[in-house]
């Protein structure tokens, strides 16, 4: 299946027995005391009062549901031919082809999200243990391109129409990642079109996930020129 875009036309895991990991953090280094049930940071297995670090692992992590997960992008990534793989490596995403992780899970999500500050960009885990975000952060842990350029969502309905129009799909509905997936196995040569999908799918499951397996038309404007995003 050819589609052509744009104006140019893990399993899960079980906590079985207590596991203890210690690991120096910025500022003043602290240990990070990871048990069955909580985490905890402080010297040694003390938590100094008024801190809120507790991460309840449990015995099992509930995978985020109802939104595009990892799992489709590393099952994605698993298919790729060699010539797929080398485009996506000349736009800057060849780190995702290395991705272990195969979902996102409730608990970790929302702790995270908890301690994560957006006005600074800075995770606060307690008084003495935080550190700011930054887009070099990003680039070590995924690989990705490390430019000033910004991505913004656009309205851009002349865009939306032409992916529209190249999937089938009325103004009415939405295009599916499913469906953005099989377009891209229907290119083994790769090209410019592949390198957008690739790009919109791995926003729409990894980096942005989306609600209801659906890709956010509002970030097509952004891979209209795929090659300058590295």
């Amino acid at each position: 299946m050819a589609v052509t875009v744009g104006k140019s036309a893990l399993k899960k895991k079980t906590v079985s027995k207590p596991t203890e990991v210690t690991k120096d953090l910025p500022l003043k280094p602290k240990a990070l005391k990871i048990v069955k049930g909580k985490a905890e940071v402080g010297e040694g297995s003390k938590k100094r009062k008024g801190d809120d670090s507790s991460l309840v692992v449990g015995k099992k992590k509930k995978e985020v549901d109802g939104h595009g997960s990892p799992r489709q992008l590393f099952n994605l990534i698993a298919i790729l031919t060699e010539a797929q793989k080398k485009d996506i490596e000349d736009i800057g995403f060849g780190g995702l082809l290395e991705l272990k992780t195969h979902a996102f899970y409730h608990q970790m999500v929302d702790w995270l999200l908890q301690k994560y500050d957006p006005s600074s960009r800075m995770f606060l885990f307690n008084r003495h243990v935080q550190f700011v975000l930054t887009k070099h952060d990003v680039y070590d842990a995924f690989m990705l391109p490390c430019t000033d350029n910004t991505i913004e969502p656009s309205a851009d309905q002349e865009l939306a129409h032409i992916w529209r129009e190249s999937f089938k799909v009325t103004k009415k509905d939405e295009i599916s990642i499913e469906s953005v997936r099989v377009a891209m196995m229907g290119l083994p040569d790769g090209g410019a079109d592949f390198k957008k999908m690739f790009v919109v799918f791995a926003m729409a499951t990894f980096l942005a996930p989306t609600v209801h397996n659906r890709i956010d038309l509002r970030l097509v404007k952004a891979v209209e020129d795929v090659d300058s995003i590295s």
